[in-house]
């Protein structure tokens, strides 16, 4: 055999080696350095634990079950002696945990140790470690079923009769499954679902691409200045009726003074209910407003002579309808305007005698001689008939 083949050989050997030596100490709770700890732990059951099983520490493989002993003698919660070997010390605490879990839900066990809180102080040498075992899965799932069985049975009894309503066709979904009106409707309705929203796509598209005035209003930079114009305003406005509430509470103006002013909100009262009353008053039909309101006569009268007025009876409507009467009443009043436009120009005896204070003087002296001699003649009168009488008589 050459020397090749023999370093080969011994390659190959060395590999297999490191490879069981691997698989031995990395892949198998065996370790390679440090010391092994042994611990013992009382429990009630162990819910199928078996020797060789992982130990876990905080979640992580720390160990594995070294022996398992049931002591039938013992009380109950110390009838079952878990020995573990741990890869290295570990410090437990008082509010530690120690509990058999399922490894995976198709199987399996572990052991699994909570160390604690440091606050609460390390467990002393000579302690007593008890174990429990937590529920699975599968046996809480159990548990829950045995609770709630009574609520189950009715959950399935109303399944059934859900099921029986369905295959009778009663109920909404049951009629949509066996009606067919019913499905027609439902497929109308989702049509038209689906229209509305192609409608509602159509519109959004509409409005991106600045169509129409909702359109124009979100994508238009011309409508932005107007409106923020039109903000503005707004706001100047609320600020105007800030200043003229605040006025109107300071008492200044009309609307100040009625809201401050005792006596002018009084007289203004007064005069609302004064209003009130010569409503009221009219309602009744009392004064001439109120008879005209209320009495159907005075209704009768003013039909009657608009009749007449229609008709042509009486001065009144022989003035509105006769021509001629008409024609007189426009020269009247031409010859009235003549008349005085003469006597505003000075034009004849009464203009002059209107406008000239001379002649007005004149007239005054005249009429006040006239006045004189007609008293001195009436104070004469008595002698001059004496005298006449007395000549009359020879």
């Amino acid at each position: 055999m050459s020397t090749k083949r023999h370093i080969s050989l011994g390659l190959f050997f060395v590999a297999i080696i490191g490879i069981l030596g691997y698989f031995t100490l990395f892949q198998t709770d065996f370790p390679l350095l440090g010391q092994k700890t042994k611990l013992s732990v009382f429990f009630n059951n162990t819910s199928g634990l078996r020797q060789g099983d992982s130990v876990l520490i905080a979640g992580m493989r720390w160990g594995q079950i070294e022996s398992l002993a049931y002591h039938p003698e013992r009380p109950p919660e110390r009838r079952i002696t878990v020995g573990l070997t741990l890869n290295s010390p570990v410090t437990l605490y008082k509010d530690h945990t120690i509990s058999i879990e399922d490894a995976t839900v198709l199987g399996g066990k572990t052991l699994a140790i909570e160390p604690g809180l440091r606050e609460t102080g390390p467990v002393p040498p000579d302690y007593i470690y008890y174990g429990a075992v937590s529920k699975g899965a599968l046996e809480a799932l159990s548990e829950l079923v045995d609770e709630n069985r009574e609520s189950l049975h009715n959950i399935l009894g109303g399944l059934d009769k859900l099921v029986g309503d369905l295959q009778g066709g009663e109920g909404v979904l049951g009629m949509l499954l066996y009606d067919r009106q019913l499905a027609d409707n439902l497929t109308k309705a989702v049509t038209s679902i689906t229209a509305t929203f192609e409608n509602a796509d159509k519109l959004t598209r509409e409005l991106s691409q600045g169509q129409g005035t909702l359109g124009k209003l979100i994508s238009s930079d011309e409508l932005y200045p107007k409106i923020q114009n039109i903000a503005d305003d707004l706001d100047a406005l609320l600020v105007d009726s800030r200043e003229f509430v605040a006025a109107a509470k300071g008492g200044e103006g009309t609307l100040g003074l009625l809201v401050s002013d005792p006596a002018l909100r009084d007289q203004v009262t007064q005069t609302v209910d004064r209003l009130s009353s010569m409503v009221e008053s009219i309602e009744r039909g009392e004064g001439t407003i109120g008879r005209f309101y209320k009495d159907d006569t005075l209704a009768r009268n003013l039909e009657t002579f608009s009749d007449s007025l229609v008709t042509g009876e009486g001065t009144v409507a022989a003035l509105i309808n006769d021509r001629t009467l008409y024609d007189n009443a426009v020269g009247i009043s031409e010859d009235l305007k003549s008349f005085t436009s003469s006597l505003v120009s000075k034009e004849g005896s009464l203009g002059r005698l209107v406008n000239d204070p001379a002649l007005y003087d004149e007239l005054e002296r005249a009429l006040a001689t006239l006045t004189g001699s007609l008293e001195e003649a009436r104070e004469a009168a008595p002698i001059s008939t004496f005298l006449n009488t007395l000549f009359l008589g020879f």
